[in-house]
């Protein structure tokens, strides 16, 4: 996993973090966004295609980057949103 944001704890004392899974084999992505009280809990991410990928390729094909802390809860929801817009879902060079 690699960070490109310096972590910080958030309310509650939880990490709300942005996140990109890539396919290291067809570069596919996959966006979204957690919350967790320990930054290495293995979170791979819930949705449907991406778990569908990792029965293909193999969850070794995969890497995890943390693209953007965040405060709290509502502010990570808010980027999720703004980036994984309508365009987004219907792109399919992504999961």
């Amino acid at each position: 996993m690699k960070t490109n944001s310096i972590p910080r704890l958030g309310e509650e004392s939880r990490y709300f973090y942005l996140y990109k899974i890539v396919n290291d084999v067809n570069q596919k992505f996959y966006i979204g966004v957690h919350e967790t009280f320990n930054l290495r809990d293995n979170y791979t991410g819930s949705g449907l295609a991406i778990k569908k990928a990792y029965i293909k390729y193999g969850k070794d094909n995969f890497h995890k980057d943390i693209l953007r802390f965040f405060d709290n809860r509502q502010e990570m929801y808010e980027c999720e949103r703004k980036m994984v817009d309508e365009r987004f879902v219907s792109d399919q060079g992504n999961y």
